[in-house]
């Protein structure tokens, strides 16, 4: 992220360590899941069932590759320009986890810009388990919405926080308003992406006690995901 000069444009991308550390898991998992499903056809072609288990860890290290490489499509190549009176956007597929979004790689100009939309998005799981993201869209004059991404895994040590910080700059020079919409609750789906479902954009804003609930499970989902690491690492053989 960088600005030289009110005048100058502002160039707002993903890191080098974001996608590169993507890319890096992606290919981790991938080799993981191809070494599994070879072991599982091994071990069944010799008649053992316990191929059967190889092959369902197989299909599920599977899904986490397909859902790690769709991230890392979307971290590649993510790129936002504030010029002094359009954006130039370069939004690639799978810049949401859940979201099924175009690419999108045009200028638009603040004067077709409504303003900025902003929600919540929970998406509580199995045995309470709640992922949090704050989606950001443009509103176009037009009526459609342009979705620029999220911010991942709120009220946990794993917090993304650059739309924040690009949409603080949009609003800063093109002086558009933005808008919140409050907190939508959408389908986790299996291993939180497969079959998972985002509420509609104008979904009405959920209560203040439902709201309330969410952000203290996504809160327990944040701890027990930091506990999990503490106890991996204090937990090592010596």
């Amino acid at each position: 992220m960088n600005s030289d000069g009110t005048d100058q444009p502002i160039v707002i991308g993903q890191s080098t360590a974001g996608w590169l550390g993507s890319m890096v898991a992606t290919v981790f998992i991938g080799a993981i899941a191809l070494g599994m499903l070879i072991v599982a056809v091994l071990v069944l072609l010799n008649g053992a069932q316990l191929g059967i288990l190889f092959l369902v860890v197989a299909v599920i290290l599977g899904i986490l590759f397909a859902n790690l490489l769709r991230d890392t499509r979307g971290k590649t190549g993510w790129r936002i320009v504030i010029g002094t009176d359009a954006l130039d956007l370069d939004l690639p597929l799978g810049r949401s986890l859940i979201h099924r979004l175009d690419a999108v790689h045009a200028p638009i100009r603040f004067d077709e810009i409504e303003a900025i939309e902003t929600r919540l998005e929970a998406y509580p799981g199995l045995f309470g388990l709640t992922d949090m993201h704050r989606s950001y869209g443009l509103k176009l004059k037009t009526g459609a919405v342009i979705i620029l991404g999220e911010d991942r895994a709120l009220q946990t040590a794993f917090e993304s926080s650059l739309l924040e910080g690009a949409v603080r700059q949009i609003v800063g020079r093109s002086r558009l308003d933005l808008r919140d919409l409050g907190m939508a609750e959408g389908r986790s789906g299996l291993l939180g992406v497969l079959f998972a479902a985002p509420p509609p954009w104008d979904a009405p804003s959920l209560s203040a006690e439902r709201q309330g609930e969410l952000w203290a499970a996504a809160e327990r989902t944040g701890s027990l995901a930091l506990g999990a690491i503490f106890a991996t690492l204090f937990n090592r053989p010596k």
